[in-house]
């Protein structure tokens, strides 16, 4: 039986930690087996060509979504997922939050009424009875289930449940809660979410629930170059929920209070909603020594000088994607101590900090001081995600969920 992997990205050409992290398990069971099917709007299609993030298109079905037909590879934007949300800000009126949220209601619902035949048609050409959704996808997919007779798996992230909005006008926009509720199986990212659900939204059956044991990258790009820079690296979107801002801070008390210590560089990569306060914050507070390099779509060019990696998110950590690049490429690690953070860093790997800038200056300040300390915690990041966070260990487990 044909099983389909879905991913949906309808506001732009964004490619996260979850799309790289399926796209690369695509590639992966393409070298292996031909019962697995990637199903992608054509924006995201486009975006994937453009990149070059897929290996074989051999298994790969395209939607067209409403207001994709006109698109190309000249004109396909580098937009977020975070434009699907409306922000809710001080400088946004409520009227105007009103009415924006019903005209991407409207617009919403159109690009699912075009998605339901697309994808019916999908359906019957490979006769799929299991589909494998991820963020847009299932909100996209679990409406119909019932209709076209398939199993749904959703795969669920989000270890803030930070969009579960039970407001019908974000039915197919932004909101997970009715994926949650309804698909057949939830793929959790970690035990520590399925705690966090049954807390907002309530119990689930042991039958609905599975965890993934762990993730992985594509390690081909991520080694360690031979000679290595005093660059400590910030990579994340640019989210208040990932602290970019407190990253800066840190940077701003360490110039401060360990002035002796020169020649160390900071760089902040990445896209999203905070990226004018990040530029402001640099230049306000004259950080000469750091970079903001806005997106990065090869951030092992980074990764592979750099010494040290930041990873300061405000729930958890695990398992980041970027933290698990950062690794590989031998960065001795500082991480907020927070969530499952653990499975992946520990003091052999890095230094666990609080979320308060003079926490994050002092590792750094260590780190930098300590003879031999940076490189005996590198050495030792790189072989614990090496041996432990592999696509091959994610497949068996994949193959097991969805062989059914």
């Amino acid at each position: 039986m044909n099983k389909i992997i879905l991913l949906i990205s309808v506001s732009g050409s964004y490619i996260g930690g979850a799309q790289k992290r399926y796209l690369s398990l695509f590639d992966f069971i393409c070298e292996k087996r031909k019962d697995y099917y990637l199903v992608i709007n054509k924006k995201l299609y486009l975006a994937l060509i453009k990149n070059n993030v897929l290996k074989s298109y051999e298994n790969v079905r395209v939607l067209t979504l409403y207001g994709e037909s006109k698109l190309n590879t000249e004109n396909n934007s580098s937009d977020s997922k975070q434009e699907i949300l409306i922000k809710k800000n001080k400088k946004v009126s409520g009227i105007r939050l009103f009415f924006g949220q019903k005209k991407m209601f409207l617009k919403s619902i159109r690009i699912w009424i075009t998605f339901i035949f697309e994808f019916r048609g999908i359906l019957k050409e490979l006769k799929s009875k299991i589909v494998y959704a991820v963020w847009m996808g299932g909100i996209f997919a679990w409406p119909l289930k019932g209709l076209f007779k398939f199993k749904l798996i959703y795969s669920y992230n989000d270890s803030a449940m930070a969009m579960i909005d039970k407001n019908i006008f974000e039915l197919f926009n932004s909101s997970e809660y009715r994926v949650l509720k309804h698909a057949d199986k939830i793929d959790f990212l970690s035990p520590a979410i399925v705690d966090m659900y049954k807390r907002k939204i309530g119990s689930i059956g042991d039958d609905r629930i599975t965890v993934t044991p762990n993730s992985f990258i594509n390690y081909k790009f991520y080694f360690s170059d031979e000679q290595k820079k005093n660059d400590v690296i910030f990579l994340s979107r640019l989210w208040q929920n990932k602290n970019p801002i407190l990253f800066l801070q840190s940077v701003k008390l360490f110039n401060e209070k360990y002035h002796d210590i020169t020649g160390i560089n900071f760089y902040i990569s990445g896209e999203g909603e905070l990226e004018e306060d990040i530029k402001n914050y640099i230049d306000n507070y004259k950080l000469v020594n750091t970079y903001f390099v806005g997106k990065t779509l090869e951030p092992w060019k980074y990764l592979r000088q750099s010494k040290v990696f930041i990873s300061i998110q405000s729930a958890n950590n695990y398992p980041s994607q970027s933290l698990i690049e950062a690794m590989a490429c031998e960065n001795a690690i500082i991480a907020s101590d927070v969530g499952e953070t653990g499975k992946l860093v520990t003091e052999n790997e890095g230094i666990l900090v609080s979320l308060n800038p003079e926490s994050i200056a002092e590792a750094i300040y260590k780190l930098f001081t300590t003879d031999g300390l940076i490189e005996k915690l590198g050495a030792n990041a790189r072989k614990k995600v090496i041996e432990n966070q592999t696509v091959e260990k994610y497949a068996e487990y994949f193959y097991s969920i969805t062989d059914y």
